[in-house]
């Protein structure tokens, strides 16, 4: 029996992972696109002369986040797409699309 809305955003996430996993739905996709217009509204002041460091800090600190509020809620496998060809054709994105795959690999 599929519960109401209400009574959805009332379980707590405990309850929300195990019918997850009943369902099996373990699986999510999550497709990431926007970060630089999301990084100048959030951190203006972090942002003067294209801080790519701020941005990159800042990007990794929600995205452990956001993945740890998706395994919390039941989800076992995150598949994130962040880089494309498409995103080659941008100037400057190579770099740092190449400094943030660097840092996923190697930072703690």
């Amino acid at each position: 029996m599929q519960p109401t809305l209400d009574e959805f955003i009332g379980w707590p996430i405990e309850r929300i992972a195990q019918d997850v996993n009943q369902n099996g739905l373990k699986v999510c996709v999550f497709a990431i696109n926007g970060t630089r217009r999301w990084f100048r509204l959030e951190y203006p002041e972090e942002n003067a002369d294209g801080n790519i460091e701020a941005y990159l800090n800042a990007m990794v600190e929600v995205h452990i986040r956001l993945s740890q509020l998706l395994f919390d809620h039941g989800i076992e496998t995150l598949i994130c797409p962040v880089f494309g060809p498409e995103l080659l054709t941008r100037s400057g994105y190579a770099d740092i699309g190449y400094r943030g795959l660097q840092c996923l690999a190697t930072d703690p």
